[in-house]
């Protein structure tokens, strides 16, 4: 068996320390969660844009900020700060495991699951306005990227703002766009403008559930009555995969 040697170049041992350091530094783990963005910097632009009547924005997270393994996500939080007491929107909320560590263009969600579709309420003065999502089970290998689309028409004030934490320009951790003209279709997401600082985010996690891997939610049993030998009938089933959050149809 032959010896195979890879040089790595001093500087590049230099730029992942350099990653890792600036990632760690905005990370705080307690308990159960893990809070990204420590910094009270106010910007309109993410997760979402309010200010506009559709907007999109996709954030990636280190697996060295995020750094828990067998567990859960079951909620993703952000910082309102705006002119509303409550912010209404309809957002959506899809997460991926990624490879990447830079995001150097739009990520399609072909691989990407959808863990929120709904009407949330941001609240002014809550520390962290809280999204439960459908659980996603964390692998703790690869980064996490989450795209977030703003797809409630209407336009509400530019001071609705979000906290966030700066990200230097040579790191491309963030990355999004708005209209006013229509809604953005999942299926073909458009060109995103880079971001240079992250929304602070809360991630809410639990452990594994122990109960049985897939449950039939309902119903419970089926009846086909009778059927001949030579026909066939279909009745619906929904399948809930508790370890993943994947639903069967």
């Amino acid at each position: 068996m032959g010896l195979i040697l890879l040089l790595v170049s001093p500087q590049t041992f230099a730029q992942c320390a350099e990653i890792s350091q600036k990632a760690n530094s905005s990370a705080q783990r307690i308990d159960n969660f893990v809070i990204i963005g420590t910094e009270t910097t106010l910007n309109s632009n993410v997760p979402v844009y309010p200010y506009y009547g559709y907007s999109i924005s996709q954030t990636l997270y280190l697996q060295t900020e995020l750094n828990f393994s067998n567990k859960m996500i079951e909620g993703i939080g952000y910082q309102y700060n705006g002119n509303q007491s409550v912010l209404e929107l309809w957002i959506e909320i899809y997460f991926e495991h990624t490879t990447l560590d830079n995001l150097t263009n739009t990520v399609s969600l072909n691989n990407a699951t959808k863990v929120f579709d709904d009407v949330y309420y941001f609240k002014e003065g809550e520390e962290w306005s809280t999204v439960d999502i459908e659980p996603f089970y964390y692998n703790n290998n690869d980064n996490l990227l989450v795209t977030v689309i703003e797809k409630k028409p209407g336009w509400d004030s530019y001071s609705d703002k979000f906290y966030t934490t700066s990200v230097p320009v040579s790191y491309r951790w963030c990355q999004g766009t708005q209209n006013d003209g229509s809604p953005y279709n999942p299926e073909d997401l458009p060109l995103l403008n880079q971001i240079t600082y992250r929304p602070n985010t809360k991630f809410l996690f639990d452990d594994m559930p122990t109960g049985p891997p897939l449950s039939i939610i309902t119903p419970t049993s089926l009846d086909f009555g009778n059927v001949e030998t030579s026909n066939s009938k279909a009745l619906p089933v929904v399948i809930k995969n508790g370890g993943g959050a994947i639903h069967l149809r």
